[in-house]
């Protein structure tokens, strides 16, 4: 029988610059790791896949969302970290994250807010940043900001 994961790094793609971070991530951090990613990561018109071993999220669809925190909640790894650069996938992160009733949750945040706005941003991001057992990692000194006043309310 395969060891269950120690960590499992869910929304990782592919390729791409998070996912190197994530290669790093995993060279200072204990094993066991798996990795959940997307099974479409991109709206169709825009033709791109990001298919892997483990590709069982749509970020569009709530079924892999709930299989993928029913796979999390078995599995009760120590510790889940998602890496959170988009509202578009905080529908899915949010859901997810709810199922991790027995791990620590590490959200590491490349964008708190999109460069362009995106609609309902801040309360998507307030959907997966503002939680009870959250640690959150900040990538700049302005998600910081954009945390703090997501927890405190201010706009």
């Amino acid at each position: 029988m395969a060891q269950s994961p120690n960590v499992i790094f869910v929304g990782v793609p592919l390729r791409g610059g998070i996912t190197d971070y994530i290669d790093h991530l995993e060279r200072h951090l204990e094993g066991p790791f798996e990795r959940i990613g997307f099974k479409s990561q991109y709206p169709f018109w825009f033709k791109k896949t990001d298919r892997g071993e483990n590709a069982w999220i749509s970020w569009w669809n709530p079924l892999t969302w709930v299989q993928v925190g029913n796979y999390i909640a078995v599995m009760a790894p120590r510790l889940v970290i998602f890496k959170y650069w988009h509202p578009l996938y905080a529908p899915a992160f949010g859901v997810i994250r709810r199922f991790a009733k027995y791990s620590s949750v590490v959200v590491i945040v490349d964008n708190v807010y999109p460069h362009e706005s995106f609609p309902f941003q801040r309360m998507l991001a307030r959907f997966v940043l503002v939680g009870p057992k959250e640690k959150r990692i900040p990538s700049l000194r302005r998600d910081v900001q954009e945390i703090q006043g997501l927890i405190l309310g201010a706009e």
